[in-house]
């Protein structure tokens, strides 16, 4: 198992995130009023899915194959994770379309990493939450510098991805490993 910082995990604890028992959602398996609400992804409605999210992992929008947000930076941002985790082997799979590759890739890593689940190829609450697991402060990184707090991804395969959220917002940002560039989710 990676010894990981689990700093978001412990934030959504702190301020009293729903918990699966309490009818939130459950990666792939709420039902569509909720899903369409958005109530399940912190009061992110699909047509949001595009603006910058903020907070915790567990706020994001459900995504996958059928779901409204099944493109963008978002997708890009999981795409990165699965590259991370040797579930891609390019980071052209880095494409931003979650097609049948990324879902089939999210039902292995969701096999090894919440093998309770099940694979179920769609990224939702539990998903979000198991990867912000493996995030881990940069050196000084827990310290607003230029105000963001500078982070990382670390994967299985030794492979890294750069992330910052913004001290005051709480915006995210990754570094593609694509193209290089850092991006807003």
């Amino acid at each position: 198992m990676r010894s990981t910082l689990s700093i978001l995990l412990t934030c959504c604890i702190a301020v009293g995130c729903m918990s699966e028992e309490d009818g939130s959602e459950v990666d792939g398996t709420m039902d569509a009023d909720t899903a369409e609400s958005g109530e399940a992804t912190g009061g992110v409605s699909s047509t949001d899915a595009e603006l910058q999210l903020s907070g915790p992992w567990s706020n994001f929008p459900l995504i996958c194959r059928t779901c409204s947000t099944h493109s963008g930076n978002l997708v890009k941002l999981w795409q990165s994770i699965l590259w991370a985790d040797g579930f891609f082997t390019s980071t052209s799979d880095v494409d931003g379309g979650f097609g049948p590759r990324t879902q089939d890739a999210t039902v292995s890593w969701q096999i090894v990493w919440l093998p309770s689940d099940g694979g179920t190829g769609k990224v939702g609450r539990n998903t979000w939450t198991r990867a912000s697991d493996f995030i881990e402060f940069e050196s000084d990184g827990d310290t607003c510098h230029g105000g963001l707090f500078r982070l990382f991804y670390r994967g299985t395969h030794g492979r890294v991805i750069r992330l910052s959220e913004n001290c005051t917002t709480g915006e995210w940002r990754f570094l593609n490993p694509n193209t290089g560039q850092f991006i807003s989710v």
